[in-house]
């Protein structure tokens, strides 16, 4: 009896350990997808003026690339809305950056202050998300 009882909780035990898992493994790849974009922005820190001229949208595609990725990533159930939220917040905070920061934007101090302090609230509010969901890298991540 002892033996069949130890067996059942054994069980049980490895059947409630399989979400954490997941939600553990999710953290662990969201947080190198924003790893691996920090490290491509430190990178072109090290460009050249002329460089810059030649490929002023590098930037932009470091960011795709990891909201790509990020996309791609199944959030476990308990994570799933907060995940959607991240993602939105972070795409609005860079396609309104990439706006502001387009040269043919047509400049307009009072709608582009307030465009941009709408952009920075939602990648602070996407940090927040972030810092919810236990994610460590990206809960730190500027953008």
């Amino acid at each position: 009896m002892r033996a069949a009882f130890a067996l059942i909780l054994i069980v049980v035990l490895a059947g409630c350990g399989g979400g954490d898992d997941a939600r553990d493994e999710f953290v662990k790849q969201a947080d190198a997808n924003c790893r691996q974009r920090q490290q491509a922005e430190l990178a072109l820190q090290d460009r050249s003026e002329e460089e810059w001229a030649e490929d002023p949208d590098a930037a932009w595609r470091v960011y795709d690339r990891e909201h790509e990725k990020q996309s791609k990533l199944e959030a476990p159930e308990e994570l799933a809305d907060d995940w959607r939220r991240y993602l939105e917040l972070l795409r609005s905070a860079i396609e309104t950056q990439r706006e502001l920061a387009d040269p043919d934007h047509e400049y307009d101090l009072d709608r582009d202050s307030v465009a941009g302090g709408e952009a920075n609230k939602s990648a602070v509010q996407a940090r927040q998300v972030a810092k919810r969901m236990g994610l460590k890298v990206c809960a730190n991540a500027f953008y």
